[in-house]
């Protein structure tokens, strides 16, 4: 009788080890989603679609697209706000194994587009930094672009997944004012009210600017094949 149940045991794991193995050797295509925080200009919540494709048993390739959630329009300085960030990033798994947990590093960028007008004026510092242009009126671009070298982990539960990195490079602004209504040209002076409290926004200065870029990202997968 004992015999006989342990057999049973056997013949009722043995083939759910097989098709979970089964199952974690397939993890090749996998849809995401994780939150995020953009600069568009003000610091706002955003959803980030995406997915990853398994290269081979080393690398890993992966998009994210993220788009702002809530109200389009703050005020008169940020009219007719557009906002779309494309994040691409190529990882190396550092074991090749199918594990339920997997430590990797990688490269990402990102490219954000920004626009919007402001329509109740203000100033902007000029590219070779000598002066301040006040306006009446602006369209302003200010697209970004990242490089980051990644560190992270994914931890798997069935076909569903939690990854986390942090990362760290360099972050590049290079902002634009056009259609400007009644320009004027005026020695430097710091834009912005005289109390300001900390660094002058990226987007006040119209030229290109490289910051230092740090960043966090939570995604939440499921692997469809």
């Amino acid at each position: 009788m004992r015999k006989t149940k342990r057999l049973t045991l056997v013949a009722i794991f043995i083939p759910s080890i097989i098709l979970s193995q089964q199952s974690h050797q397939k993890r090749s295509l996998a849809l995401t989603i994780s939150p995020a925080i953009v600069l568009a200009p003000y610091m706002q919540f955003g959803i980030q679609p995406g997915f990853k494709y398994k290269i081979n048993g080393h690398f890993l390739f992966s998009t994210d697209f993220a788009f702002t959630l809530g109200k389009r329009y703050f005020d008169s300085l940020t009219l007719h706000r557009q906002f779309f960030r494309i994040q691409p990033m190529i990882r190396y798994d550092l074991s090749k194994s199918a594990k339920d947990m997997k430590a990797y590093f990688g490269l990402q960028g990102s490219y954000s587009f920004r626009k919007f007008e402001n329509l109740a004026g203000g100033s902007f510092v000029a590219a070779k930094g000598d002066s301040t242009y006040s306006f009446d009126a602006a369209t302003i671009k200010s697209p970004i672009f990242t490089s980051t070298i990644q560190i992270g982990g994914e931890v798997f539960w069935n076909n569903f997944s939690v990854d986390l990195s942090y990362g760290a490079g360099l972050r590049i602004i290079n902002t634009s004012y056009t259609n400007l209504i009644n320009a004027v040209q005026h020695e430097y002076y710091p834009p912005g009210s005289p109390d300001r409290i900390g660094p002058i926004p990226a987007e006040w200065y119209a030229g290109t600017l490289v910051r230092t870029q740090l960043n966090c990202i939570v995604r939440f997968c499921y692997y469809i094949k």
